[in-house]
């Protein structure tokens, strides 16, 4: 495909899913009392379940067929398309997550009613709170590590307590962990970094649905810089590096299970330990997602592995991660259809994620069929 043809449809595909996130904005809330912007808001909650279910459909494998044609393309074109279609992304709905509204009252409850919301939830720190009304998980203290919680505070403080303007600040604070992971990314210069800064996933759940798994990732990949290109077992990189692990534990729990593989590199005796890192470091991230708390896999814990997709030399676990993107991203469509989370959705759900098994396998068996004719 032409350059100029995929720059244009990836602006055209990030306009569309701006426009399709406001199909799922809750009843209850609008982002703005201007009267064209509530009748166009009621008028996008008009359109049948159906048709926004097929639309999303849709763009998900326009996304995925723009990724695969431009992953091996660099081109100032290509990117400038891309960063056009992150701004549609993060002036969308958090369509198909209520994280974001959590972080922010989470953070709303340290600065304005100082309170701990990790030992109390949302309703009985102020249940009449307007935001709690869109809230999911008002019952629950915060499950999310302290370190988060306080840190979130930079973009509720730069949104100056309005919802609206935390709202854009909290998504542009993902941008900047987005931007520092890949960062981090860059210091150990993987081969093909637009493998994780295009992949659809990635950005549908960081910009569209503002989650936090990048801060977590940017935290415990730079813990990995340090000990990776320090030579010695004993020294300040190794204690920084640590401490940086731990405060990514301390966004998400999920990084402690990279424990291991860093003490391994610390040590520095087992050369196929530095060898295999990522693929290691992949494998332990998959465990998680095999566990109830996850629901057999939440869509945005993919981030987690993807981080290390541009270092992964192992072919079937490239192909394996790819193809992960396309069935967790259409894991949302029985939900879509139906609106609830019933217990056959759920099975439904798990199927079509889990479906990416025998995909890649199938995928990468072919491609050694053909390689060996």
């Amino acid at each position: 495909m032409k350059l100029r043809f995929l720059a244009v449809l990836s602006v055209l595909v990030g306009g569309s899913l701006w426009l399709w996130s406001f199909t799922q904005t809750d009843p209850n809330l609008y982002y703005s009392s201007n009267n064209l912007w509530v009748n166009f808001q009621q008028m996008m909650w008009q359109i049948p379940r159906a048709t926004t279910a097929w639309w999303y459909v849709v763009m998900i494998f326009l996304s995925l067929v723009l990724y695969l044609s431009t992953v091996q393309k660099r081109s100032k074109t290509i990117m400038i398309s891309a960063c056009i279609g992150v701004l549609f992304l993060i002036l969308s709905n958090n369509a198909l997550s209520h994280d974001l509204y959590n972080y922010m009252f989470n953070a709303k409850a340290v600065a304005v009613y100082h309170q701990d919301p990790h030992v109390k939830s949302a309703l009985e720190i102020a249940p009449q709170d307007e935001w709690v009304r869109f809230m999911h998980n008002v019952h629950t203290p915060a499950p999310y590590g302290r370190f988060w919680t306080y840190f979130s505070l930079i973009p509720y403080l730069a949104g100056f307590g309005k919802f609206l303007t935390t709202y854009v600040s909290f998504k542009l604070f993902m941008l900047l962990g987005f931007a520092i992971l890949v960062w981090m990314q860059r210091q150990l210069h993987p081969k093909n970094l637009v493998l994780f800064i295009l992949n659809p996933l990635v950005l549908i759940e960081t910009f569209m649905n503002g989650h936090n798994d990048v801060w977590m990732m940017a935290l415990a990949l730079a813990s990995f810089v340090l000990i990776l290109k320090t030579k010695k077992t004993l020294s300040w990189q190794t204690l920084v590096s640590f401490i940086l692990l731990i405060l990514s534990t301390q966004v998400k729990f999920a990084t402690a299970l990279l424990l291991p593989l860093w003490i391994g590199l610390a040590v520095g005796k087992f050369e196929w330990i530095k060898k295999y890192w990522p693929e290691i470091a992949t494998i332990l991230l998959f465990l998680p997602l095999f566990t109830d708390r996850s629901q057999q896999f939440n869509p945005w814990y993919l981030i987690w592995p993807l981080t290390f997709l541009p270092f992964i030399t192992v072919k079937y676990v490239k192909i394996m991660l790819i193809t992960f993107t396309l069935t967790s991203l259409l894991r949302y469509v029985p939900f879509l259809l139906l609106g609830e989370y019933t217990d056959t959705i759920q099975f439904q759900m798990r199927l079509i994620t889990w479906s990416a098994i025998p995909i890649a396998t199938g995928i990468w068996l072919v491609a050694r069929k053909k390689i060996w004719r």
